[in-house]
């Protein structure tokens, strides 16, 4: 009797167990905004990413050295899915008050945007290059490996 009972618990809790009921909605997107910056790797908090007289604009906050800044990526005259690298249109900056601000020099150092999908409310992207401190030109900083989804604002 003892076996039986047994037997029909553990039947039970694998029946129950086994067959799960999948949720009919789908998972809400993971919008991020990430780079390295000479190896490191830094994700972007308060991310956005807007469009401003036929240009797009992404940013994230990122603590860098101890100090949030904002690493902004930028494309003037942006159409759409594509690879960006124009010398003047195409432009990274990063910046905070102490810390003093990063860039590609308005063209000086070359900056690669890749836009791989934009749907009209969501847009993806792979962005690399260099950018030097402002106050002292010989300070580079290399860009490698980032990547954003995010939702659009204001288009």
């Amino acid at each position: 009797m003892k076996k039986n009972a047994l037997f029909l618990a553990l039947a039970s809790v694998v029946l129950f167990t086994a067959c799960k009921k999948e949720d009919p909605t789908p998972a809400t997107p993971a919008y991020y905004f990430k780079a390295k910056i000479d190896g490191t790797l830094y994700e972007g908090s308060s991310i956005s990413c807007n469009t401003l007289n036929n240009g797009a604009s992404f940013s994230g906050m990122i603590n860098y050295k101890g100090q949030q800044m904002a690493l902004v990526v930028s494309q003037m005259a942006y159409s759409g899915p594509k690879t960006y690298r124009d010398s003047l249109m195409t432009t990274m900056a990063l910046g905070s008050g102490t810390q003093g601000t990063y860039t590609n020099w308005q063209g000086l150092e070359p900056v690669t945007v890749n836009i791989t999908s934009d749907n009209g409310t969501e847009v993806k992207a792979d962005f690399s290059g260099k950018m030097r401190k402002y106050e002292d030109s010989t300070v580079v900083l290399n860009v490698t490996e980032g990547s954003l989804h995010m939702k659009w604002m204001g288009k």
